[in-house]
């Protein structure tokens, strides 16, 4: 029992150790504002919110998960490509620890694309593929496509193990992602969204959880500055609509009063009272300037 004991603990060990990947996983939360589960602001805080869109929890958990906001993430963060260690038994992932990362110019232009051996030279700050260098933070004409090798901002370790990394279509990666993204409330009376994402690097995945919610806050604002928009060009047509109803009103009234010698004497008399003020206001400035000439040719002779 004892020897069977010890060859399945070093049987264990060298499992974990050399086999078996560690998986992490990274969780945010979202809280959402559902008037139909108790969420929703005071009458007197809708009073001054003039344009307000009522969201519900499942249509938000549809909206997180749809490929458009996926697909945005995939590729701002140039998830189409994979960079990974070849270890003797099993491939790890190297987001941490390459050196470089890549960028494809025209990503819907990539296919799937098997293991490209790489290495890196610190002193030239080249990249090295199929005994070609490349220079960094240019864009450079591969067998892959054009490509850009920039530094790795996320490097936390240094790596001896050959690095390799891996292309693919944004689209091919955005279904994977979508099927290891756990996006569901934290209960059925709750409006608090939990996400989470289990990957090879915990950075990885927080990234992609900040991104999408970046992403998410984003479509909602340019949803309500779309709604305002709209809403503003709507008022402003009915405005210039109704401003010409009234003019041809006002005219219709004028002509009505024209032709039958109407006369309003209350606004004649205030239009009277107006000219008086405007022709004796004119006629200081007038006597003014009279003054302040006068000034000038005594002055002068």
């Amino acid at each position: 029992f004892l020897v069977l004991m010890a060859l399945c603990s070093g049987a264990a060990y060298a499992y974990l150790h050399y086999y078996k990947v560690p998986l992490y996983e990274t969780s945010a939360s979202i809280l959402i504002k559902d008037e139909s589960k108790g969420v929703d602001d005071s009458k007197a805080m809708e009073s001054f919110k003039l344009l307000t869109t009522k969201k519900i929890v499942d249509n938000e958990i549809e909206v997180l998960r749809s490929s458009s906001l996926l697909d945005t993430v995939v590729r701002n963060l140039n998830l189409y490509v994979e960079l990974y260690e070849k270890d003797r038994f099993v491939d790890r992932s190297a987001y941490e620890s390459s050196p470089i990362t890549v960028i494809a110019k025209n990503p819907d232009a990539l296919g799937e694309t098997v293991a490209v051996p790489f290495s890196f030279n610190k002193k030239g700050n080249t990249v090295i593929i199929n005994n070609k260098q490349y220079p960094l933070n240019s864009w450079v004409n591969t067998v892959y496509g054009e490509l850009q090798f920039k530094p790795n901002p996320y490097q936390s370790t240094d790596t001896d193990l050959p690095l390799y990394f891996t292309l693919a279509h944004p689209s091919n990666v955005t279904n994977v992602l979508a099927g290891e993204l756990s996006v569901a409330p934290t209960s059925k009376l709750s409006t608090v969204i939990y996400l989470s994402l289990v990957s090879q690097s915990a950075k990885r995945s927080e990234n992609i959880l900040n991104k999408l919610l970046e992403v998410y806050n984003k479509s909602s604002l340019e949803a309500k500055n779309a709604m305002a928009a709209n809403t503003l060009t709507f008022i402003v047509g009915r405005l210039q609509a109704m401003g010409k109803e009234l003019g041809q009103i006002e005219k219709k009234i004028q002509t009505f009063k024209s032709n039958r010698n109407a006369i309003d004497i209350g606004m004649q008399g205030r239009l009277f009272m107006e000219n008086v003020s405007n022709n004796d206001q004119k006629l200081g400035s007038i006597n003014m300037q009279l003054a302040i000439l006068n000034q000038v040719e005594r002055y002068v002779t």
